[in-house]
């Protein structure tokens, strides 16, 4: 799950879930050690033939096949979440964050919410 300020949030939410400028990320605990272990390859795309889908998630589409101009292989996630200006927090549980959140201002996204334990 993902979430940080719009436009649209409110002071009150923002001292609520502590959000300060970048996104926070959140995942449960059984999850850390998977997160700390995985590497990640980023496929830098060129931008032409891209459209906005979800400007709240970062969701881009082409119609038409794309090649990477590189690939950079992240092997510290954690790390490289606080690089790009993120904050990754660790809960027991999303689901009480998630329904929180999702009553609140921020902008969000929480896909997969069908891998958190109930």
């Amino acid at each position: 799950m993902t979430f940080g300020v719009s436009a649209a949030t409110t002071d009150e939410d923002r001292h609520r879930f502590g959000v300060g400028d970048g996104r926070v990320i959140v995942i449960e605990a059984g999850w850390l050690q998977r997160v700390c272990d995985c590497s990640l390859h980023v496929y830098e795309l060129p931008t032409a033939g891209f459209r906005l889908f979800d400007d709240i998630a970062g969701y881009w589409l082409s119609t038409s096949s794309v090649t990477p101009r590189r690939v950079v292989t992240l092997t510290d996630l954690p790390r490289a979440i606080v690089e790009r200006g993120g904050e990754l927090r660790v809960v027991h549980r999303l689901w009480p964050l998630r329904d929180a959140v999702a009553k609140s201002t921020l902008a969000f996204s929480m896909i997969r919410m069908r891998n958190a334990l109930r």
